[in-house]
């Protein structure tokens, strides 16, 4: 199984000098390969350890308020080899450059010493990681200030999936999204982390590039996007939905703080439509403990009776396919948008009951109809609720 670390070095793998070995495990990586977008991952780590040596050498040397020119540069990582197995294990090996010259030949010219510190910082940062997976305290020879590099090291990885990290003989020690929010959250209130949730637009500021958001629970949030085009879409958008995808400041208790940065904003009715089986298939495999650490794995019962409901509503009424996501207590939603209308239907757990529910953003106007039993009366009182709504006037 994946999700067990490894004690020893893998078999197979020759320990070819490698400065760093990392295995990734579970969820994507099961496929036996690594993503293009976990690469960054492994330059986060390369930068990690480069700060943690420039503290060692001034920590070593204070007679100097700086460390030497070129000692960044002197340290340089490439991949050697991917490795594949139960998992996907990437060697990375420091670069034989200018600066692996002997030190008489640096001296006169040729390139760079090699500095130990960064062997030393690589040994401190497996250290630091192991106390976090253990809940003891950082060791205290690791700088607090210094954590917040954690944010971006591992961000990519997903619920489910890990790292492993070691060289030589060393045993691994494993690192997941759990470990790098105990690190950051060590020295700091808030931690980042990928964020990909639906909020209502509520206005904007065209000449600031401001988006007004709230969440859920009615919590606001100002998000700068790059160009007034996208501020004035949202802004005529107001009081839709829009779903974030991007990177968040979280508390400790997971709830978004602050917006850092978005790479897309989805608009409900711009969403591409997923074949329903496909999205069914990620929703069961949704983990538990996905949204809190403590939530249950999505119903397997509840997505089945949404898969009866979409199939029949689409095939039978012509309905559009809604986008399908779990929530925290494990029922399953639906969503559309509609003209003024945003609708839902939400499959509860107590008696897989159908709960509808529509709201027009204009006029504050609501619908709620509950089907009790999916029967052969299920189709007509679906289609008596979203006749209801007319989506050119946003009106009944």
């Amino acid at each position: 199984m994946t999700n067990v670390p490894n004690q020893k070095p893998q078999p197979g793998i020759e320990d070819n000098g490698d400065f760093v070995r990392v295995r990734f495990a579970g969820g994507r990586f099961d496929s036996h390969t690594i993503p293009f977008d976990v690469l960054p991952d492994l330059a986060a780590y390369r930068d990690l350890v480069v700060e943690v040596a420039k503290h060692l050498f001034r920590e070593r040397n204070s007679d100097r308020q700086r460390v030497p020119k070129g000692f960044e540069e002197s340290f340089q990582l490439g991949l050697s080899q991917v490795i594949q197995g139960n998992s996907a294990t990437a060697l990375a090996q420091r670069l034989e450059t200018l600066e692996d010259q002997p030190v008489d030949a640096v001296q006169a010219g040729f390139g760079f010493p090699r500095y130990g510190e960064f062997e030393d910082a690589r040994d401190l940062l497996d250290r630091v990681i192991a106390a976090a997976n253990d809940g003891h305290p950082l060791p205290p020879e690791f700088p607090r200030e210094l954590v917040g590099k954690f944010n971006r090291f591992g961000q990519s990885l997903r619920v489910g999936e890990h790292a492993e990290l070691s060289h030589g003989q060393t045993d691994p020690v494993r690192y997941d999204t759990e470990t790098r929010k105990r690190i950051v959250l060590s020295a700091n209130a808030t931690y980042e982390n990928t964020l990909d949730q639906r909020f209502t637009l509520t206005g904007g500021e065209i000449r600031a590039y401001i988006v007004h958001l709230a969440g859920e629970d009615g919590t606001r949030f100002d998000l700068r996007v790059d160009t007034d085009e996208e501020c004035e879409k949202a802004i005529a958008r107001r009081r839709h939905q829009v779903r974030v995808v991007g990177v968040g400041l979280f508390d400790r208790q997971d709830r978004l703080t602050k917006i850092t940065k978005y790479k897309e904003l989805i608009y409900t009715d711009d969403e591409p439509q997923q074949p329903l089986d496909e999205r069914l298939g990620e929703i069961v495999r949704t983990p538990a403990g996905w949204y809190s650490g403590q939530n249950p794995a999505p119903d397997a019962a509840a997505i089945t009776r949404m898969g009866e409901l979409v199939g029949l509503i689409t095939t039978e009424a012509g309905v559009a396919m809604p986008y399908i996501y779990p929530l925290p207590d494990g029922s399953i939603t639906g969503e559309w948008t509609r003209g003024d209308w945003e609708i839902s239907a939400t499959v509860t757990l107590s008696d897989l009951a159908i709960e509808l529910h529509a709201l027009n953003v204009e006029t504050d106007e609501e619908l709620d109809v509950e089907i009790a039993q999916f029967d052969e009366h299920t189709l007509s009182a679906f289609s008596h609720f979203w006749s209801g709504m007319d989506p050119d006037t946003g009106g009944r």
